[in-house]
């Protein structure tokens, strides 16, 4: 039974709905569509930056605790570094740095997906440096 199809699998999220917070879970239909999207990402599938945005612009989404919105985001990074795409892994952990920065900065993975973005990135953006200066992300280059 795969539990994350859309369409059927999962009817809790439609009868509890988006924009309730039952006992702090904020469960609903765009936390299912979260951690679909995030077990495609661990599964090796990349980001789909089309359903990533539509998920994004949703207001069920912006309603979401700012720690779990930047969870999320990181995630997304993992899978566009994963895929190769340098451009959007940079803006999904500067969005996250920017939604819930003591989340960002007391996480050893996002220290760790910067630098790997750092050293594959041949010129990050602004944005990105300033995130990894913040951070106290630094390059360290290998003595032979």
């Amino acid at each position: 039974m795969n539990l994350f199809r859309r369409g059927g699998g999962v009817r809790a999220p439609a009868v509890v709905g988006d924009g309730r917070n039952h006992y702090l879970t904020s469960f609903g239909p765009v936390t299912v569509e979260l951690v679909r999207i995030t077990a495609a990402i661990e599964l090796g599938r990349g980001a789909d930056s089309v359903e990533h945005q539509r998920l994004v612009d949703h207001a069920a989404f912006r309603g979401l605790p700012p720690e779990r919105r930047a969870d999320y985001m990181v995630e997304v990074a993992h899978g566009y570094l994963r895929s190769g795409d340098l451009a959007n892994a940079g803006k999904a952990l500067v969005s996250a740095g920017r939604v819930a920065p003591a989340e960002v900065r007391n996480r050893p993975r996002c220290h760790e997906l910067l630098a790997a973005l750092l050293r594959r990135s041949p010129a990050a953006s602004l944005d990105v440096l300033c995130l990894a200066d913040e951070l106290g992300v630094r390059l360290t280059t290998r003595r032979p």
